[in-house]
């Protein structure tokens, strides 16, 4: 067949720029020798829409959506901005089904840069900058501003100096905090104009611990502003690992949606989403927000030890995921899942919900309840680092896989069990308890918690109501 010639920038990958055929099975060998030897694992097929890229690829492949963007000392127009966000999103409608797609690089010192960089973010693809790499010197802004900031909020948090091997690990200062899909315009956007309609316009990815929107103002409203509505029926026809933990029947059918959650990044509000009361957005025209949605969890009290009466629901709890970047759903190691914590010599048998941040920082957590115990287990407790080397997932593949492993080493490091339906059991003392407890502090508006000082690789459970809180304060006391 015809043969065509790869070029790369990068030095890792030219030893892969082979010629190759049209044929499936020539390509799939090049990306897989290209993957082998380039660290990150993918490769940018730049203004590659021939047939013969589309179709041969692989899922591996990064794809341009847009045709080329920020050229040097060419300044961006609002309507500029406004088409390349809707082409990319529509475009990923179809090129998303075949491969990963690249929104391509982007200024973020421009007038525009807060815009792009949450287009950047819910794409589900690379975050790459043609700024000059003067506007990055930190001694130039103070406490840490400028485009460094708003940069930061894309990145995993983390508090060591010092990049791992491996790009997706939680520690490395350029790991970009992944989606494990393709954003895509909610299916009320599709057929949408957003140039000339003014109301939001929706794009939706998914996250390991839910979901993430970005409601985008495209339309110049002369200064108005102008409305939309986010709904629980945006995210819910698109799957997440975070809903995984929720029972299901043979056939999907039977069982009413889990609860959802919705997070406002910018105002740090957070309330129970409902299809009857969706959350209300009002936006100007070239502004964006982005929302976290996320399952609610119901936990329950045990009243006897042999589990002989059905158990009591206590409240709720969200994992939001960790604070200070645009997505944090994403930051999480594996999806939140629900454990059965059970107090030794003390007859209490409580659910909680079990999660591991993919990095260092503080964990956002809303519960409906009035007071929460947060326990922690740390990786140098057990002496081992099994966690903290888990990868954060790209892909609903990968995330599968993480789930099982991060299950493992939970029972590994709590010292804990699986029942029969795979979920696990903690036993552990009233002062294991009151030694393991983790400092929180009401945050934002409404019921949100954050979780202070967790590192990557942390086991984290959230347990509800005042029987174990009883406990932990008679044992602090020494009663």
């Amino acid at each position: 067949g015809p043969k065509y010639t790869l070029t790369y920038k990068t030095a890792a990958a030219k030893a892969a720029a082979l010629h190759f055929s049209s044929s499936a099975p020539s390509t799939q060998a090049t990306s897989k020798h290209a993957n082998r030897l380039q660290p990150c694992g993918r490769i940018l097929h730049c203004m590659s829409n021939s047939s013969a890229c589309l179709y041969a690829s692989g899922g591996d492949a990064l794809t341009r959506t847009s045709d080329d963007h920020a050229f040097p000392h060419v300044e961006e127009r609002a309507e500029d901005v406004a088409i390349f966000i809707w082409t990319n999103a529509t475009v990923s409608l179809w090129v998303g089904t075949l491969c990963r797609v690249d929104w391509d690089m982007f200024r973020l010192a421009d007038w525009c840069g807060k815009i792009h960089a949450l287009a950047r973010v819910v794409s589900g693809g690379p975050i790459y900058l043609s700024d000059e790499a003067t506007l990055f010197d930190k001694s130039r802004y103070a406490k840490g501003g400028g485009p460094l900031a708003l940069l930061r909020k894309c990145l995993v948090p983390r508090n060591c100096g010092t990049s791992s091997s491996s790009p997706h690990t939680g520690r490395e200062g350029g790991c970009v905090v992944p989606c494990i899909d393709v954003g895509l315009p909610s299916v009320d956007c599709v057929f949408v104009d957003p140039l000339v309609t003014p109301q939001g316009y929706k794009v939706v990815n998914v996250c390991m611990g839910g979901w993430i929107v970005v409601v985008f103002g495209l339309c110049d409203s002369e200064g108005e502003l102008y409305p939309q509505a986010i709904y629980p029926s945006d995210v819910l026809p698109r799957p997440s690992p975070a809903l995984w933990a929720f029972p299901k029947d043979r056939n999907n059918k039977g069982l009413p949606p889990p609860s959802l959650l919705c997070f406002d990044e910018e105002t740090r509000h957070a309330a129970p989403l409902i299809e009857a009361t969706p959350w209300e957005v009002s936006l100007f025209f070239m502004h964006a927000r982005l929302y976290a949605i996320v399952p609610i969890h119901p936990l329950h009290y045990y009243p006897s030890p042999c589990h002989q009466q059905p158990p009591q629901l206590l409240g709720h709890v969200s994992i939001v995921g960790l604070d200070g970047v645009f997505n944090s759903p994403g930051t999480l190691l594996a999806p939140p899942e629900p454990v059965r914590l059970t107090v030794r010599g003390r007859q209490l048998t409580m659910t909680g919900v079990m999660c591991c941040p993919g990095g260092d920082g503080d964990l956002l957590v809303w519960s409906d309840s009035p007071t929460i115990l947060v326990v922690r287990w740390r990786k140098e407790a057990q002496g081992g680092a099994g966690l903290s080397k888990v990868r954060l997932s790209w892909s609903m593949a990968e995330a599968a896989g993480q789930r099982d492993k991060v299950l493992r080493e939970v029972v590994t490091l709590t010292g804990g069990a699986r029942d029969e339906r795979g979920n696990v059991e903690v036993v552990v003392g009233a002062d294991e308890l009151v030694n393991r407890r983790v400092c929180t502090e009401r945050v934002g508006k409404g019921d949100l918690w954050q979780l202070c000082g967790l590192s990557l690789g942390d086991v984290v459970v959230v347990v509800l109501g005042t029987e174990i809180e009883m406990v932990t304060e008679r044992d602090s006391r020494g009663g």
